[in-house]
């Protein structure tokens, strides 16, 4: 199984998420869509989608200028 993770802030990462997917010899892919540059999963193919959490709202896009690709429809 895919697990993709959505992470918002570079100190916030899946924990335990990881391991138990490491255990189950699922593969974990990291998007730290904070950094520039991030290509985007195509969430239509996903087994499984973890969106980390974060300080940001959803109405901060000039603070956090990749809410806007992560809201928009793929």
């Amino acid at each position: 199984m895919d697990i993709h993770v959505l992470q918002h802030v570079a100190h916030e990462g899946p924990g335990i998420i990881r391991e138990w997917a490491r255990k189950n010899n699922h593969k974990v892919h990291m998007y730290p869509v904070f950094q520039e540059n991030v290509s985007w999963p195509d969430f239509r193919s996903d087994d499984v989608l973890v969106v980390m959490g974060g300080p940001m709202n959803v109405y901060e896009e000039e603070k956090y200028p990749w809410l806007t690709d992560e809201k928009s429809d793929p």
